[in-house]
């Protein structure tokens, strides 16, 4: 989230913070259609909430990362429903038949005798057992696959993770940052109750005009309504910040602010290498590929023949129990011969889905390193912004300061005040706004090469 596209602020102060927070109000959502808990988990915050505190709880209770893991399980499960296809299936069968038949003997074509009812009863009870010996690695092909999916739905619960501490820290500098234009706000306000009584004075001594004392009025009414609108957009990104991390919206905390963060020199190329290998989408994309290969081969063998053993042992008899044993043992060939042009479609299925796969990989990887570059430059130009902006803050201070006292000693107009503190509630606002474009940025670029930059740093890849 970036505040580089909003519209720059103009006019009097307070209507800067009034753009800043509809700005700043935005707070990120997780993409639509994950499933919701049927009732908000019972969470108690002691204390102010720290970033990481945030994170842990959007660990525990956000079911976005809830679904993924149900889908990795699922998986897991299809990897030992096509192992099975390894062992030997045993089964026990036990059956009872009673059958009838009724007719004459007939000798050249004569009836001779009288019609005739037989009953015939039988008992069996037996146990089974099959085994696949061979089929030339079509049941193999289908394991890899599985795995392979099995290992591309993990990658993808991390991208989800990854997504999910991303909204967080998001929203969790969305909601610092709207405090920060609180308390912007809350200096604009008393300063024009200030400036209101000291105005009011001096026109009650008859040293200044009422049309002094309606303008400071009419500011300090401005700031109020400024102030009531902070503190609500203040409320709304704490809302936000609940629904991220999957806890009651009511839920009430201050939170604690970040430190500063240091500038970087990073490069471009070693942020780039380190995506390509640490991304989640990237090692998703790779496993998806391989499961799609596996799936092509298998396809491909749909005409091989398969080898299967069985063996069975049981009795049966007319009476129960059943006395009378029996066993078999057997070996099988089936070979598909013609099937109706199926496997053949499969085989087209596969090899256009591997085509896919192969497409997908390398579009994931340019997106990512697109990704990466955009983050790289976003993080150089709010670390420039940061320092600039702290430096009008200086300046607008000291800009105020003068031109009011020179008001108070008669030697200045109110109007210079105005805009002097107007310039300085726009610089305090622009300042909280390249604090949270530079921390802002810094998440991107760790999202972005699934990272955090300190780990990075550690890692030697400096410039």
């Amino acid at each position: 989230m970036s505040f580089s596209r909003q519209p720059r602020w103009c006019g009097a102060g307070i209507i800067a913070i009034a753009v800043t927070i509809l700005a700043l109000g935005r707070a990120p959502t997780l993409a639509q259609g994950r499933g919701r808990l049927p009732t908000p988990p019972d969470v108690t915050i002691e204390g102010p909430l720290t970033l990481e505190q945030a994170l842990e709880l959007a660990r525990a209770h956000q079911p976005a990362l809830s679904i993924a893991q149900r889908n990795v399980a699922a998986a897991g499960g299809a990897v030992r429903a096509t192992r099975s296809d390894f062992l030997p299936s045993v089964s026990l069968r036990s059956d009872f038949s009673r059958s009838m038949s009724e007719g004459q003997t007939v000798v050249d074509g004569v009836p001779i005798g009288e019609s005739t009812r037989r009953f015939s009863t039988q008992y069996r009870t037996s146990f089974g057992l099959n085994q696949l010996i061979y089929d030339f690695g079509r049941t193999a092909d289908r394991y890899r696959q599985s795995r392979m999916q099995r290992h591309a739905a993990e990658w993808l619960r991390e991208q989800t993770e990854d997504d999910v501490i991303n909204a967080v820290q998001q929203g969790y500098l969305v909601l610092l940052a709207n405090e920060e234009l609180l308390e912007v706000a809350q200096d604009e306000l008393r300063f024009q109750e200030g400036t209101v009584e000291w105005t009011q004075a001096h026109f009650d001594a008859g040293r200044l005009p009422r049309a002094d004392v309606a303008r400071v009025e009419s500011a300090r009414a401005t700031a109020q309504l400024g102030v009531t609108s902070v503190e609500n957009a203040v409320a709304l990104s704490r809302v936000a910040l609940n629904e991220l991390m999957g806890i009651d919206v009511r839920t009430q905390y201050d939170v604690v602010p970040l430190p500063e963060a240091e500038p970087t020199a990073l490069t471009l190329d070693g942020l780039i290498a380190v995506a390509m290998e640490r991304r989640p989408e990237v090692l998703a994309a790779q496993k998806r590929l391989g499961a799609s290969a596996a799936s092509l081969r298998a396809a491909r063998k749909g005409h091989v023949p398969s080898i299967t053993g069985g063996a069975s042992f049981g009795w049966r008899e007319p009476e129960f129990h059943p006395s009378l044993k029996y066993w078999s043992v057997s070996v099988g060939m089936n070979l598909n011969i013609f099937d109706g042009w199926f496997t053949e479609a499969q085989e087209q299925q596969a090899a256009a889905d591997r085509g896919a796969a192969r497409d997908s990989v390398y579009e994931t990887m340019e997106r990512v390193a697109t990704e990466t570059a955009q983050s790289f430059l976003d993080l150089g130009t709010a670390e420039q912004q940061a320092v600039s902006a702290e430096v009008a803050v200086t300046s607008a201070d000291e800009a105020l300061r003068l031109a009011d006292g020179r008001y108070r000693a008669d030697v200045g107009i109110l109007l210079e005040v105005l805009d002097a503190q107007a310039a300085l509630t726009l610089a305090r606002a622009d300042r909280a706004r390249a604090r949270f474009d530079h921390a802002s940025a810094r998440y991107a670029l760790e999202r972005a090469i699934g990272l955090p930059l300190a780990e990075f740093e550690q890692g030697g890849e400096t410039q």
